[in-house]
């Protein structure tokens, strides 16, 4: 089990990253939904954390990109494997479109998946 003020110590410091951090919890059933976000990534949709967390997952990846990442998931879900980068679009909360490489890395909280 992880000791919980480690936990709140490694996102502490993700809040510090100048990069964008999103972990999304895929259960075993049911959507998926952000469960962190940092500053640098709600700077990044031109958002809040708060909108951030509160938008579906599938809100914040370009509409011409959905099918593919919704796909690709689909097979991670069921035991595949997910390339550690993905390239991508996003869609700002402000409408614009921006290309960027996800690099993402998976854990495990119960039955749960995240990446």
């Amino acid at each position: 089990m992880v000791d919980p003020a480690l936990a709140v110590s490694v996102f502490a410091a993700f809040d510090e990253m100048p990069v964008g951090v999103v972990i999304v919890r895929y259960p075993a059933s049911g959507p998926s939904r952000s469960i962190y976000a940092n500053r640098a990534a709600a700077r990044l949709f031109e958002a809040t954390v708060d909108e951030v967390l509160a938008a579906a997952a599938r809100r914040l990846v370009a509409p011409s990109d959905r099918d593919r990442l919704v796909a690709m998931h689909d097979v991670w879900r069921r035991g595949g494997t997910l390339d550690d980068v993905i390239e991508t679009e996003i869609v700002t909360f402000r409408g614009a479109r921006v290309p960027i490489g996800v690099r993402s890395a998976e854990g495990v909280i119960g039955a749960d998946r995240m990446r």
